[in-house]
């Protein structure tokens, strides 16, 4: 045997060894790496396995198929949004400060675990051979910017957020303020500076959100 596939199977052999979720978890995420930086075919179950230290057999413990690894970077993205919102909704402060909390927590994520996350999402792959992954991923989406327009709805009641247009506009709105930096990271390969596209975009969008008299809070305070 080659010195290298000797030393590929020790790694796969010496794998630490992590509880199930951990596991299932640490896997999601190096498909998602996988997809983001290698495109959808790259996804095999043998270069996925390598990746975590795992042999084929040892991966298939936790995933059946492919469709099922799929599942799990769907609900990765999923728990990773609804953790951002929790987060956000326990911060101090109203529901602006809600909202700069949110979007730092965001940029934060695209930033540290899923810059190539566009590719995956906009694959025609996914959405030729999976079709209902793609609807799993609108439904996350929807999810993520209802949560967005109840903090809206929030802030319009209290009269720090403008009326006259309707929350959940508002809420997909929000989108923009970090998904054009993300697919410019993904370009840069994950050099483009997310934190001072955002800061940019938030200023010019809370000077349009931001009710009569009402002073947004900095994106960034320390900057």
């Amino acid at each position: 045997m080659p010195h290298s596939e000797i030393v590929q199977k020790t790694r796969r052999e010496r794998a630490p060894r992590l509880d199930n979720k951990t596991r299932r978890e640490q896997i999601a995420q190096a498909a998602l790496d996988l997809v983001s930086t290698r495109g959808y075919r790259a996804l095999t179950v043998k270069r996925l396995a390598a990746k975590v230290g795992l042999t084929p057999s040892g991966l298939y413990r936790h995933f059946p198929d492919k469709a099922a690894i799929l599942d799990a970077i769907l609900e990765l993205v999923a728990d990773a949004l609804h953790g951002n919102v929790q987060r956000a909704l326990s911060a101090e402060g109203d529901s602006l400060d809600k909202l700069a909390a949110l979007l730092r927590m965001q940029v934060h994520v695209i930033g540290v675990r899923g810059f190539g996350a566009p590719r995956f999402f906009f694959s025609d792959d996914l959405s030729m051979r999976h079709p209902e992954k793609q609807i799993r991923l609108r439904e996350i989406m929807e999810e993520f910017t209802d949560a967005v327009a109840r903090i809206m709805a929030q802030g319009q009641e209290q009269g720090l957020i403008r009326t006259d247009i309707s929350a959940s506009k508002l809420g997909i709105m929000f989108l923009g303020l970090f998904q054009p930096g993300a697919l410019m990271n993904y370009l840069h390969r994950g050099e483009f500076d997310m934190q001072g596209q955002a800061d940019a975009s938030w200023r010019l969008f809370a000077a349009g959100l931001i009710a009569k008299g009402v002073d947004a809070p900095a994106l960034y305070p320390e900057a």
